[in-house]
């Protein structure tokens, strides 16, 4: 009998691309202040030649963040079943709700920007599962609740 999933959900790729690159700005901008205050201290300006190589890593950097993370998360998907889900990257993973121990909710300031979520689920063995970035997440999130509740885990 074929099992017909319950949800399918894609990862957000934009999203989980403007916060990577969000970070490296945040990075760049920590890097021109310690340049900065390193000139000041020795009380000389900054060259312009070191603000265009700032300037030209970071976009070299942004667009290299961009293409890895498409390439790498684009295939990534997950199905979502009455007895199990599968996680569908580079191999096909298949998780029994009966193994998973707890599960959590997550939504940062960027995610409630986007509306989506993370939902991070934790295995018998310990084993953290980390769904990001999901735009359903909410909605999965309860289902995944319910039926590892059904497969017999007690939540705190």
């Amino acid at each position: 009998m074929l099992d017909i999933p319950k949800f399918k959900a894609n990862i957000r790729v934009r999203q989980f691309t403007f916060y990577r690159i969000f970070l490296l700005f945040l990075i760049f901008i920590l890097a021109y202040i310690v340049i900065y205050i390193n000139y000041w201290l020795l009380g000389s300006t900054i060259p312009s030649s070191i603000i265009w190589i700032l300037f030209i890593s970071l976009t070299v950097f942004c667009l290299l963040f961009y293409v890895i993370t498409y390439v790498r998360y684009n295939s990534l998907y997950y199905t979502f079943f009455d007895t199990q889900m599968t996680i569908h990257d580079k191999k096909t993973t298949i998780i029994k709700y009966t193994i998973i121990k707890d599960i959590s909710y997550e939504q940062n300031f960027i995610d409630k920007k986007f509306n989506t979520s993370n939902i991070k689920l934790i295995t018998q063995s310990g084993k953290d599962i980390m769904l990001r970035h999901l735009s359903n997440g909410n909605q999965i999130f309860f289902f995944l609740q319910k039926k590892i509740v059904s497969s017999g885990i007690k939540f705190k």
